[in-house]
């Protein structure tokens, strides 16, 4: 009789415990889908430079806190651009552009025409600077003889281009 009720005061006091006491709960994410993350495709064909970016909607929230949607967009529009290639490309800027399609993604696009595409030796994303919750950029690269895919992760903003990719 005893054990018994040592037993029923020991499964009470844990229920109380995991009924009483407010615990919050983090949601643990796998690293291989982060939600801090987003895709940047770089494509180089001849002297010009098309960058295409694509932000989930499920990612907002981890990226951009309590920031509405259209803020955000509003905060990428105002740097004017995606990236800074190196200046020995001698790179000008066509088009730029940010929206918000109907699933709540935000994607966009920068093109630049650069005339020394030979000297392109590193982009530098500005994509961090904007959003300081993002902690890597899954890009894919693509030029007219090679196609190569990189992580780049929060700290280290630059893509570095191999010679053999030009």
């Amino acid at each position: 009789m005893r054990e018994c009720k040592l037993f029923t005061g020991i499964v009470l006091s844990v229920l109380f415990i995991f009924c009483v006491v407010p615990v919050k709960a983090e949601p643990i994410v796998h690293p291989a889908v982060a939600p801090a993350r987003i895709s940047l495709d770089v494509n180089l064909k001849g002297q010009n430079l098309t960058l295409l970016v694509s932000i989930a909607s499920r990612s907002l929230p981890y990226l951009s806190g309590n920031m509405p949607v259209e803020k955000l967009v509003q905060k990428l529009e105002s740097i004017n651009r995606l990236v800074i290639p190196a200046s020995s490309a001698d790179c000008a800027a066509e088009r730029f552009r940010i929206h918000v399609d109907a699933q709540h993604n935000i994607n966009g696009y920068q093109s630049l025409e650069c005339s020394r595409p030979e000297a392109l030796e590193t982009i530098k994303l500005e994509l961090f600077e904007v959003l300081p919750e993002l902690q890597e950029v899954d890009v894919w690269l693509i030029t007219d003889t090679w196609q190569n895919k990189q992580v780049i992760h929060s700290g280290s903003e630059l893509l570095v281009l191999s010679p053999e990719l030009l």
